[in-house]
């Protein structure tokens, strides 16, 4: 059985595709959105935005669920909790979640979902950053880092591969987290 691995946000979700019988990768990718322009400069209502936003995360995931129907078993999800980020990114964080449940539910497949703080533990510490998410699922799978770019931004250093990884990671935390999935 195969299992979609995915973690969850409205601008970056992240996904993999697990083989369960030997955790190898059948596919990863990122599906990436981003705030229209005209909604910045008010010609554009934010709702519409995130509808269209919306509509990309599910024709993605139709996508990969339609190319690896016939061994998709289930979906896991690292479900964001919020922490401690502004209103906008918790919104945002809620419209991803919802998006991702109610997906599962139409799909008939099941539903998986995990906290950030399983994720990091999958590493074995409990306050585990992104870095070191990173280099355990580096290790794992040594070829899969230099599919994804980085890029320097206006905030510093962006990773593509960290939603991958988080992803991934998701997986081995609800294999450790639901006996269904051993």
């Amino acid at each position: 059985m195969k299992i979609l691995a995915l973690d969850v946000a409205l601008a970056n979700t992240g996904y993999a595709v697990i083989d369960m019988k030997d955790d190898s990768l059948v596919d990863t990718g990122i599906i990436t959105t981003s705030l229209h322009p005209d909604v910045k400069k008010g010609k554009k209502p934010k709702t519409m935005d995130q509808m269209d936003r919306i509509n990309k995360i599910i024709d993605v995931l139709q996508k990969v669920t339609y190319e690896h129907r016939v061994e998709l078993g289930a979906i896991c999800a690292e479900l964001p909790t919020g922490g401690s980020h502004s209103a906008a990114a918790l919104e945002a964080m809620s419209i991803a979640k919802t998006v991702v449940i109610v997906f599962a539910r139409l799909t008939g497949l099941d539903f998986y979902p995990v906290t950030p703080h399983q994720v990091k533990m999958t590493t074995g510490q409990r306050y585990a950053s992104k870095i070191r998410i990173q280099i355990k699922i580096s290790k794992m799978y040594p070829t899969l880092r230099k599919e994804y770019r980085s890029t320097r931004s206006k905030s510093g250093f962006k990773d593509d591969f960290e939603h991958v990884a988080d992803a991934i990671s998701g997986y081995y935390a609800a294999k450790k987290e639901y006996e269904a999935l051993n």
